[in-house]
């Protein structure tokens, strides 16, 4: 079934999706069993569901799978419009079904109305089971509560910031031009002083955390302070060599970029 199967790509060209769109029918049910049995069987048995295998155009199942590269920056626009685009060309007139992990895009899911089902695979999963039901009759209804909803807002997408991506929004902290266009990429819609001013909050936030004090003052001499010192000024000043403070820095951004995830 290889012409199921597309490639999302980034402005630049660079993969960073595959997705898989599937007819639930019975030849479909059949060859899936055979590669993942407890899933189709789960999918079968679920009560909240009413696959009709015999009606080829009532239900498609759909999978997004990453694909991470040192060289993509993740953008929140993009992987936003690509399921946006894939929802409204796949699912019109049918249910699209789909099994999801990343926090990321549960919410985005949500908010282009999906309803989520638990669907445990092992002990204390997190995988979810979405359902969109776009037949004919429930159209309507789903256009309206679209209208009322903002897809990207700026918490979501800032949580959606890699450990790499919050490297080069600190690098450009004081560059407005440099900041303003990363930011924009990753799908940070605030002007920039607004976002610095984010970035600070949750930096201030960092610092209360029992190991963020170190690090966030780390942070801030490094990239936020006014007139930031070098980097070999600041391994003296820490008293460490530069390849030490080097370390310590990128750890630092590092857990302030997952705190940021687990906090937003």
């Amino acid at each position: 079934m290889p012409h199921t199967i597309r490639m999302v790509r980034d402005p630049l060209g660079q993969s960073v999706a595959t997705i898989c769109l599937l007819p639930v029918t019975q030849d479909t049910f059949d060859i899936l069993s055979v590669f993942v049995p407890d899933i189709m069987a789960r999918l079968a048995a679920h009560p909240h569901l009413d696959v009709d295998l015999s009606r080829p155009d009532d239900t498609r199942l759909v999978t997004m799978v990453g694909v991470r590269t040192r060289h993509t920056v993740f953008s929140v626009p993009l992987l936003t419009g690509t399921v946006l685009r894939y929802t409204l060309e796949s699912s019109s007139g049918r249910r699209t079904l789909g099994m999801v992990l990343d926090p990321r895009f549960k919410l985005l899911l949500e908010k282009l109305g999906w309803t989520a089902y638990p669907f445990p695979l092992i002990s204390e999963s997190d995988l979810l089971l979405y359902s969109l039901d776009l037949r004919f009759e429930h159209i309507p209804r789903w256009a309206a509560r679209m209208t009322r909803v903002t897809l990207v807002d700026p918490l979501t997408a800032l949580k959606s910031v890699t450990v790499a991506n919050m490297r080069g929004l600190l690098s450009a902290y004081h560059d407005t031009g440099r900041f303003q266009r990363l930011a924009e990429a990753m799908g940070l819609t605030l002007p920039p002083e607004q976002l610095r001013g984010l970035l600070l909050q949750a930096l201030q936030a960092f610092a209360k955390k029992p190991h963020g004090t170190a690090a966030a003052a780390l942070i801030r001499q490094s990239y936020l302070d006014p007139a930031p010192a070098t980097r070999l000024a600041l391994a003296d000043q820490w008293n460490v060599s530069r390849a030490t403070f080097h370390r310590h820095l990128s750890r630092a951004v590092a857990e302030f970029a997952h705190f940021i995830h687990e906090q937003v």
